[in-house]
């Protein structure tokens, strides 16, 4: 998903409806795939908090992501000298593209982090 947040900030029209598409396919799968880890990592005993408390997680990220992120870029970059709204093309939107693709790489990492700590772990007390 990292990979298509960077290609829409410096993509084309064309490539748009694509990359749209796509990112939504992507939030859909993982979305689906929440409960199914949750239950895997945490266990079933407390099943209905640990996916509550991991489900409303896209609720804040969303809200200061796309609502508040994306506010200050375009007041930022979509007001001329008279004032006026004068956002069009890339310049208003490639910074919050550029800081989403960010926070999805940075959360990639982490996620390969942790599987691999797990994995390690995991050996060790099998001995």
């Amino acid at each position: 998903m990292s990979i298509l947040q960077f290609s829409l900030s410096v993509g084309s029209v064309a490539s748009l409806s694509i990359c749209l598409l796509l990112v939504g396919y992507l939030f859909g799968c993982t979305t689906a795939l929440v409960a199914v880890n949750v239950t895997d990592i945490f266990g079933e005993k407390f099943i209905a908090t640990n996916y509550g408390f991991i489900d409303t997680s896209p609720i804040l990220g969303s809200y200061l992501l796309a609502t508040v992120m994306v506010d200050v870029f375009y007041q930022v970059n979509g007001v001329n000298s008279n004032g006026e709204a004068s956002c069009l093309g890339q310049q208003c939107f490639r910074g919050p593209f550029l800081i989403n693709g960010s926070l999805c790489l940075i959360a990639s990492l982490l996620c390969y982090f942790a599987h691999w700590q797990t994995d390690r772990r995991s050996q060790y007390a099998d001995l």
